[in-house]
C-alpha cells in the first residue's frame, strides 16, 4: 500500500512538472524578423524570415555591391543607418535596396528594321544615379559627323534618355537588366515609321 502511494505521490509530481514547464515555454514571447535584401546588395541578415525571443539582439550590416549606389536601409518602412541592431520587441522588417549606378561608358548596338540598319552604338553617362546627361555616338546617325548629346532619367529599373542629332532628335527607353546591361526601344522625332531598338553592355 505505502508502494502505491508513493508511485501515485511521484507520478503526480512529474505530470506537474511537465504541465509547468510546457505552460511556461508557451508563454514565452517570440518574434519574427523579416528581411529583404536587392539586388547589388551584399550584407547580414539575408533575405528570408526568421524568430527571435523577446528583447533579443539582431546585427545588420550592408553595402552596395560594385556598379551599384544609392543604398537605401529601412526598418519597418522608416530609414536607418546601413548598420546598427534591432531588438525584437515586436515583429519588424529590415529592407536593403540599391540602384544600378550607370555612370560610365557603355556599347552596344542600335537597330533601324525598317532600313535594315545594324550598328555600333557608343554612350557614356555622367551626373548623379538619377539623372544627367549622355554623350553617345551611333554610327549611322552621326556619319562620322561627331557626338550626339541628350539627357537621361532613371525610376527604378527603368531608363529614358534622348539624343540631339542633325536631323532632330532620339527618344530612347529601355530597362536596366542588371549592372551590366541595358536595352530597349527607340523613336525619332515626326515620325512613327522611325523606330527600332538598342542595346548597351557597361565596358570595365
Amino acid at each position: 500500500m505505502k508502494k502505491t502511494f508513493l508511485y501515485v505521490v511521484v507520478f503526480v509530481a512529474l505530470v506537474g512538472l511537465v504541465s509547468f514547464s510546457g505552460c511556461k515555454s508557451a508563454d514565452a514571447a517570440s518574434y519574427t524578423l523579416t528581411v529583404t535584401v536587392g539586388d547589388g546588395v551584399s550584407g547580414t541578415p539575408v533575405t528570408g524570415s526568421t524568430s527571435y525571443g523577446e528583447n533579443d539582439t539582431v546585427t545588420y550590416s550592408y553595402a552596395a555591391q560594385s556598379g551599384y549606389g544609392n543604398l537605401n536601409v529601412t526598418l519597418d518602412g522608416a530609414p536607418v543607418a546601413n548598420s546598427g541592431t534591432v531588438t525584437m520587441t515586436a515583429n519588424h522588417t529590415l529592407s536593403a535596396t540599391a540602384d544600378v549606378d550607370i555612370r560610365g561608358n557603355w556599347s552596344g548596338r542600335w537597330t533601324h528594321p525598317g532600313m535594315g540598319i545594324d550598328v555600333a552604338f557608343q554612350a557614356t553617362f555622367s551626373g548623379n544615379i538619377q539623372s544627367g546627361d549622355i554623350d553617345g555616338h551611333i554610327e549611322w546617325i552621326g556619319l562620322g559627323a561627331g557626338t550626339e548629346r541628350g539627357t537621361f532619367t532613371v525610376t527604378g529599373n527603368t531608363i529614358e534618355f534622348d539624343m540631339n542629332y542633325f536631323y532632330g532628335t532620339l527618344y530612347f527607353e529601355g530597362t536596366i537588366e542588371n549592372a551590366g546591361h541595358m536595352s530597349g526601344t527607340w523613336s525619332a522625332t515626326g515620325s512613327s515609321a522611325n523606330v527600332g531598338g538598342w542595346n548597351l553592355d557597361r565596358q570595365i
